[in-house]
């Protein structure tokens, strides 16, 4: 019963060791592929779509907000008293 519970453990330590030396090697892959934007044109029916990669850099556009305007409306305000 003891050789059982040995080699069955013994079994299940190798196969958790492969397993995380495979996710070691797909994370590895994954973080160096390179991040390609890929998009499909359409085509007629008996086409398949067209693979495009948009040429876009990786950095966000800029989007620095404008300058405040100045505002023409008056910084006084006026109360109104009720009797």
């Amino acid at each position: 019963m003891a050789d059982r519970k040995r080699g069955f453990f013994g079994r299940l330590i190798r196969l958790g060791f492969f397993a995380g030396a495979a996710f070691a090697v797909w994370r590895a892959i994954e973080a160096n592929r390179a991040d390609q934007r890929t998009t499909w044109d359409p085509q007629p029916f008996p086409f398949p779509p067209q693979p495009r990669t948009d040429a876009t850099p990786d950095d966000p556009p800029d989007t620095t907000p404008d300058p405040p305007k100045k505002s023409t409306k008056s910084t006084k305000s006026t109360k109104s008293t009720k009797s």
